[in-house]
């Protein structure tokens, strides 16, 4: 009688060991990319309590250790201000700096604002409230009173 509950309590131990005990999956650490991705982002930038500019991008990506920006689809529009018109702008693609501020838009780059772009504009660089335009060797511009 006592070997038979000793055999019964040795086999359901080593069962519970067997089944319960077993290593589960080791504490290993995943590798996750230091990005934050936004589908379909829209986005205000204010520069005090104003609104500087609104607009959205498709994609768009930050990492979070860095600050570098990523973007796919970019449209942005700057409200009319003191001695400067309603603006538009769009792009396909577009990459930057957060801790930088600074931005630059690429391919197909469009700029409305009582005119258009040339629309053969391969880079448009924005830093400081200055824009910088490279890809077409002239800048040709139509419409309102700028050519």
């Amino acid at each position: 009688m006592f070997r038979r509950v000793w055999t019964r309590t040795v086999a359901l131990s080593l069962l519970a060991a067997a089944t319960g005990c077993a290593p589960g999956k080791g504490s290993e650490v995943e590798d996750v990319p230091p990005e934050v991705r936004f589908d379909k982002l829209r986005f205000e930038v204010y520069r005090g309590p104003a609104i500087e500019a609104t607009g959205t991008a498709g994609v768009a990506r930050m990492r979070r250790d860095t600050g570098e920006l990523a973007a796919q689809r970019v449209q942005v529009q700057f409200p009319p201000a003191a001695g400067r018109e309603e603006a538009q702008l769009e792009a396909a693609r577009g990459t930057g700096s957060a801790t930088e501020r600074w931005f630059q838009l690429e391919g197909g780059v469009v700029l409305v604002q009582g005119f258009t772009l040339d629309p053969d504009a391969r880079t448009v660089r924005m830093a400081g409230g200055a824009a910088l335009r490279t890809g077409a060797p002239t800048a040709s511009a139509s419409g309102g009173t700028s050519r």
